[in-house]
């Protein structure tokens, strides 16, 4: 989780994107992690662990 947490503090999201309403994803591991940025903070939609 500490990893999770680390990757969305960089705010990985595209410079040009800025919808509140906008889904974003990223790889970690072995799962996927889904989020939204809302007032400079993200919120973790869903973890979607790989189905090896």
């Amino acid at each position: 989780m500490a990893l999770i947490e680390q990757s969305l503090a960089q705010d990985p999201r595209p410079a040009f994107h800025a919808d509140p309403d906008r889904v974003y994803g990223m790889r970690i591991e072995d799962m996927d992690v889904r989020f939204v940025v809302r007032e400079h903070r993200a919120e973790i939609q869903e973890i979607v662990p790989d189905r090896k």
